[in-house]
């Protein structure tokens, strides 16, 4: 299907994929000057149109669903915990979301650019707030 996101892991030899309403992980792998992706999995097929991704942790990503009352939520890259964060103060569809080990989690939705200090507190505009298109990220 159509990629809508692509996040290289913060070292580099993962891959997560947003596409088709899918979540993908991959290895990249380097093979004599030649960079592939390998070993892809399907993550949370259960989980409703994946639209955004990034990775959190090592072992843990953000995801944008399209799921009522559940728009942002975290897994394992094994797929086999899938946990939502709070929809408390998400006004509308949730567009876009950056994530990094010991910081908020950020997400965008039609009011703007939301921090999360945690998986089930409420959502708290920042400081500085941003418009609905912002494109929130955490350098690498």
């Amino acid at each position: 299907g159509t990629i809508t996101d692509l996040r290289l892991s913060r070292d580099g030899v993962r891959v997560a994929v947003a596409a088709g309403g899918n979540l993908l992980v991959g290895s990249v792998v380097e093979d004599q000057g030649t960079v592939s992706i390998k070993q892809v999995r399907l993550l949370a097929p259960l989980v409703t149109t994946v639209t955004k991704v990034d990775w959190l942790r090592q072992d843990q990503l953000v995801i944008v669903t399209n799921q009522p009352g559940a728009p942002v939520q975290s897994i394992s890259v094994d797929g086999l915990n899938v946990e939502p964060y709070t929809s408390a103060n998400l006004s509308s569809e949730v567009t876009n979301v950056a994530a990094a080990g010991g910081l908020p989690v950020l997400a965008v939705d039609g009011a703007g650019l939301w921090v999360s200090p945690g998986i089930n507190e409420a959502w708290q505009l920042p400081v500085h707030p941003q418009a609905a298109d912002a494109v929130p990220f955490y350098p690498g």
